[in-house]
């Protein structure tokens, strides 16, 4: 299986492609856990690439920091939450006063 994405900007200036090329296999016990641990190094690197980058935009290059705002009272959120989210709630991060922006 091969899947191509590219993302446009605007006047169809070519931002992003993206390749994904994979094989089918059968969803069994046996493949599924052949597959955790791919699974499990694939989230971590990807929530440290994440930091990485919020590391370079916050220390680095001085971006102010902004607090996640409130949902749009219309807004429904999902009752289950993400492995990522499960992990995060488990340690909280303390972040000195004199980065945060009073967004009220």
């Amino acid at each position: 299986m091969k899947i191509l994405a590219k993302l446009f900007g605007q006047e169809e200036h070519q931002i992003m492609t993206s390749r994904f090329v994979g094989e089918l296999i059968s969803l069994t016990t046996s493949n599924l856990l052949k597959s955790l641990p791919s699974i499990g190094v694939s989230v971590l690197l990807t929530k440290l690439r994440i930091l990485h980058q919020a590391y370079r935009l916050f220390l680095k290059r001085k971006t102010s920091f902004f607090e996640k705002s409130d949902p749009l009272k219309a807004t429904t959120r999902s009752p289950s939450k993400g492995y990522i989210d499960l992990k995060s709630h488990s340690h909280r991060h303390v972040v000195p006063d004199e980065y945060l922006l009073q967004s009220k």
